[in-house]
């Protein structure tokens, strides 16, 4: 019993800490975005102060990144509820994986979404990248969250988990997991060296910041 009440205890401080980083990072990145880069770290009050005593002057930004802010706590305390009812040991992982990827995505999508509000064009190769960048990153992290390993388990417990190769009869499905992911992660790096090439030669003044 007292080793159970430790692990309890043991996990709420976990998510604690959890919760406690993810409000700070969420608010200093968001803060970042909101403003465009132009306050730094060291100006916390400037920016809670506006955030706090002023309608948001860019309304559009303030929700989507207001609606980012509500999934990323969402999926967190899902994840939380989810370790704590099934005593799962293998979810922090893919909980952090799941959410960096999504994060990555809207993010992309959202720069593509306002440079077609902007009309601005967007090159054709870059909406390829991006159809296939999606079922890389979907299928590569199906395969991630697969039960193959537990690093929360003893090397013996772990090694019930592994399962036969399935491609070649050399790779499994964590090897999958690499290869898709690697290609996805090469089409975001294309994404963002090739999404802003036709303004290239615009006068900075003129380039729409978002």
């Amino acid at each position: 019993r007292d080793r159970y009440q430790r692990r309890v205890r043991g996990r709420v401080l976990f998510w604690v800490v959890v919760f406690i980083l993810l409000s700070v990072g969420s608010y200093f990145v968001s803060a970042y975005i909101y403003y465009n880069g132009r306050y730094a770290l060291r100006e916390f009050k400037i920016v809670f102060y506006n955030l706090t005593h002023f309608p948001p002057s860019q309304k559009g930004k303030f929700f989507f990144l207001l609606a980012v802010n509500v999934v990323n706590f969402g999926i967190s305390i899902a994840a939380a509820i989810y370790t704590s009812i099934t005593n799962s040991t293998n979810i922090f992982p893919n909980f952090t994986l799941g959410m960096l990827l999504l994060n990555g995505v809207i993010y992309i999508s959202y720069y593509i979404a306002m440079k077609f509000k902007s009309n601005e064009k967007i090159p054709k190769k870059v909406i390829a990248l991006f159809l296939l960048m999606l079922p890389l990153y979907i299928s590569g992290f199906y395969f991630f969250q697969l039960p193959l390993t537990d690093k929360f388990l003893s090397p013996e417990e772990s090694r019930m988990l592994n399962q036969p190769c399935v491609v070649f009869e050399y790779f499994d499905t964590h090897d999958l997991w690499h290869f898709l992911s690697a290609g996805g992660l090469l089409c975001s790096m294309l994404i963002v060296y090739f999404l802003d090439e036709n303004i290239a030669d615009v006068e900075r003044r003129h380039i729409h910041v978002f």
